[in-house]
């Protein structure tokens, strides 16, 4: 089969080229709880791995361009829900600590991008502080999910669209079951 290189999308910025893949798969519900190595590289096969692949394509791809010689490049799978490894490289024999592709969730990039939208960081600060806490033997298994809870990545208030949303799902939800609060008050969600 051939592999063509190409992901769902890139952030490109002068110092480095963030490519992402996104796997719409809740992962946590089917893995167990332990298991051997071999055991949780067959349940991410179809995921995690195939996604490491396209990623490692596109860097391939990306990294013959001579803008791109100095850049940093970022790989990430994102999921639909958390996937907590710890170290994904033992499901990586063949890679450095520095190749290892970033797993995220969508809620834990949509944090991210919400603290680069405000102006607290950059994409690339996120996810070189992240390689370098890999190789301080205390953090070795930091997870990108503990990083966004520290400055600068960490938000001190909700993101206002996520507000939005779940404002209008809470009032749907209350008109449908005709619960007014005290007064005709119905409870909404405040960014701060």
């Amino acid at each position: 089969m051939l592999q063509r290189p190409c992901c769902d999308f890139a952030v490109i910025t002068p110092n480095a080229a963030v490519l992402f893949e996104v796997k719409n798969k809740a992962l946590v519900h089917t893995l167990p709880a332990s298991g051997l190595a071999g055991t949780y590289r067959s349940k991410l096969r179809a995921t995690v791995l195939k996604a490491a692949a396209q990623l490692n394509n596109v860097e391939t791809h990306v990294a013959r361009f001579p803008e791109f010689l100095h850049a940093k490049i970022h790989k990430v799978t994102v999921t639909y829900r958390d996937l907590f490894l710890g170290s994904g490289k033992f499901l990586f024999n063949d890679k450095s600590d520095d190749d290892l592709p970033h797993i995220m969730s969508i809620d834990q990039l949509d944090r991210l991008v919400e603290a680069v939208r405000l102006g607290q960081c950059a994409l690339d600060d996120f996810f070189s502080e992240f390689r370098r806490r890999q190789h301080v033997p205390a953090d070795h298994l930091f997870s990108s999910a503990q990083l966004l809870e520290y400055a600068p990545f960490r938000l001190d208030e909700r993101p206002s669209h996520i507000a939005d949303i779940f404002n209008r799902f809470l009032e749907t939800l209350f008109d449908k079951l005709g619960a007014d609060g005290e007064e005709g008050v119905k409870p909404v969600v405040q960014t701060t």
